[in-house]
């Protein structure tokens, strides 16, 4: 919490058109995504955090997280 940063696995990537949530691990579940991944993701704005760390890519901030929960999942298509 000092650190207002979160460590995240691989519910995110970062491509170079910003951070988006992973979802191309072959499920087909939208209704699961929606319901409730991305509301349970959302909770995060609410916490006093500035630095979200990524597992595969750089350092983002808040912005990005927001803008991530706001687009369509990558897919991996």
């Amino acid at each position: 919490p000092s650190h207002r940063a979160v460590a995240v696995g691989d519910v995110f990537i970062s491509r170079p058109d910003g951070l988006w949530v992973w979802w191309g691990h072959g499920a087909t579940d939208d209704a699961w995504y929606h319901e409730r991944l991305v509301p349970s993701l959302r909770g995060w704005l609410e916490l006093p955090i500035e630095h979200v760390l990524v597992a595969h890519g750089p350092l983002v901030g808040l912005e990005e997280l927001e803008a991530a929960l706001a687009r369509p999942p990558d897919t991996g298509e």
